[in-house]
């Protein structure tokens, strides 16, 4: 037998039968939404992060059963329990998180800067601000963050193509990312970064919404004080 034939057949057997990646076996764990004290001070061991809240902005209370926005500095005992209490923080099961879609993972942390001088806002569905920031959990099927940026961009755009990936870092967190111009509900065109960090079975994503250069440096300012914890 030829040897240069028996590998040029074995090449093209490569070429033509990529080595498949195998899920993660991640059902007996959990994720931790997170906790917040009465210095509002933003902790969760899940991604290893200690933030001290913007004064001034609003928190999403994702718990409340009215889902709404609590302003940060104010009484932080406002927030639902187990946000607010002295237990562990509220824990989801990762079968949970992992039968959520992806426009629909569960939220570790919301902010926004709100033009109101109110203690608490009703949240609507969606709520169209020109400076938001947020943390979505998302089951991880591989243990990496570009998969579920590529999902998000085929998403949102419609495209087989893949969008261009860039690094940042919100505080201390370093991320990837892409950005995208999307027409809202109100018609107005807003700017969007969409973020992810991969911990292990799940992803942290991250969506940042701002309108000018100006509103994206407010946001990067807001949550300079984001720092990792072991």
């Amino acid at each position: 037998m030829n040897p240069f034939g028996l590998i040029t057949r074995c090449l093209a057997s490569f070429l033509f039968f990529p080595v498949l990646v195998h899920a993660q076996e991640c059902s007996d764990s959990s994720v931790n939404l997170g906790k917040i004290n009465q210095e509002w001070l933003y902790t969760n061991p899940s991604i290893h992060v200690s933030f001290a809240l913007p004064q001034g902005w609003f928190f999403f209370d994702q718990l409340s059963s009215e889902k709404k926005y609590i302003k940060i500095g104010t009484d932080y005992t406002m927030l639902s329990a187990p946000l607010a209490d002295n237990g562990p923080g509220p824990l989801v099961g990762l079968n949970q998180i992992k039968s959520h879609p992806l426009d629909f993972s569960l939220n570790l942390f919301s902010l926004a800067q709100l033009q109101d001088s109110t203690t608490t806002v009703p949240s609507p569905d969606e709520l169209q601000q020109n400076r938001t920031v947020s943390l979505r959990a998302y089951y991880a099927e591989i243990q990496e963050d570009t998969s579920v940026l590529k999902a998000l961009y085929r998403k949102y755009t419609r495209s087989k193509q893949s969008p261009e990936i860039k690094e940042a870092k919100l505080g201390e967190l370093t991320y990837k990312y892409f950005t995208l111009a999307v027409t809202n509900k109100a018609g107005a065109v807003e700017n969007r970064i969409y973020g992810a960090v991969n911990f292990g079975c799940f992803n942290a994503i991250i969506r940042i919404t701002y309108l000018t250069d100006e509103d994206l440096a407010v946001v990067n300012d807001a949550c300079k004080d984001l720092k990792l914890s072991q």
